[in-house]
C-alpha cells in the first residue's frame, strides 16, 4: 500500500510541477543580419515607431498595465562597446533614474564569417516616481556597427527567459 501511495503521489506532484511551468510564445524574427525564435513569455507583436527600430510589445487589454517591451537596434559607435554600455547608464542616471542590481557578462558569438564580441548587462531601474523595471540589453559589437537588442520587465523571470532565449539567435553574415 505504501508504494501505491508513494507513487500516487510521485505522480500527483509531477504532474503539478509541470502545470507549474512557464508557458512562452514565439516570436520569430528576421533581419539581414540574423533570425530569431525568441521564446518570450508574453505574447508580443511589433508596434510602429517614428525610427528605424524594430520596437515590440505585450499584447495586453489592461489598459493600465506595464507591458514588457523588447526594441533592436543597430548603429554605430565611436567608443569602445564596453564605455558605451556604461555612458548610456551614467546618463539614464543623471536623468534620475537608480540603476541597481548591475550585473555585466562578456562574451563572443560567432558568425558565419566573423566572431563578434558581446556584452549582456542586466540591471533593475527605478524611474523618479518609484516605477521599477527589469531590464536586459545585450550589444552584438559586428566592428562596422552594434546590433543591441534591449528588454524590459516588471517581471524578473520574464528577463530570465529573454535572456535564455537569446542563444537562439542565427547570424546569416
Amino acid at each position: 500500500m505504501w508504494k501505491t501511495l508513494k507513487g500516487t503521489l510521485i505522480t500527483a506532484i509531477s504532474l503539478f510541477l509541470i502545470g507549474c511551468g512557464v508557458t512562452t510564445h514565439q516570436l520569430s524574427i528576421k533581419t539581414l543580419d540574423f533570425s530569431w525564435e525568441a521564446e518570450l513569455v508574453p505574447e508580443m507583436r511589433r508596434i510602429k515607431t517614428l525610427d528605424q527600430r524594430a520596437t515590440y510589445q505585450e499584447i495586453n487589454q489592461d489598459k493600465n498595465a506595464i507591458l514588457d517591451s523588447m526594441i533592436i537596434d543597430q548603429f554605430s559607435i565611436e567608443v569602445p562597446l564596453v564605455s558605451y554600455m556604461q555612458q548610456s547608464l551614467n546618463q539614464l542616471r543623471l536623468y534620475g533614474y537608480t540603476i541597481s542590481q548591475e550585473t555585466t557578462k562578456k562574451s563572443g558569438v560567432q558568425t558565419p564569417t566573423s566572431r563578434y564580441s558581446t556584452i549582456l548587462k542586466t540591471y533593475s531601474i527605478t524611474d523618479p516616481r518609484g516605477l521599477g523595471l527589469y531590464a536586459a540589453q545585450y550589444a552584438i559589437d559586428m566592428q562596422e556597427k552594434v546590433l543591441l537588442i534591449s528588454y524590459t520587465s516588471t517581471n524578473k523571470s520574464n528577463r530570465s527567459t529573454f535572456i535564455k532565449s537569446l542563444e537562439k539567435i542565427s547570424f546569416i553574415r
